[in-house]
């Protein structure tokens, strides 16, 4: 949140998005990189941990799927142009 009132721009998320200059939400490639967040990828490797763990796999089949799920999930949302 304090990104986002610093940077002026409530889409600002801590990774590659603050690269942009003129963040504008209508260009699917600024959706993109706002969607690689930090904190998602970090919630992300958790949730594989625990998914491991509780389905006794190993740790990167558990990552693969999340972050297979978690891509195809970003796809769907910023290709037809939903996520504006």
């Amino acid at each position: 949140m304090l990104l986002a009132v610093v940077m002026g721009n409530m889409a600002m998320t801590p990774g590659p998005v603050l690269l942009v200059r003129e963040f504008d939400p209508a260009d699917r490639l600024h959706a993109f990189l706002a969607q690689l967040n930090v904190f998602m990828f970090w919630y992300l490797a958790l949730l594989s941990l625990g998914l491991a763990k509780l389905c006794r796999v190993a740790y990167g089949k558990a990552a693969i799927w999340l972050f297979g799920i978690w891509a195809v999930l970003v796809a769907v949302i910023i290709l037809p142009g939903w996520g504006r």
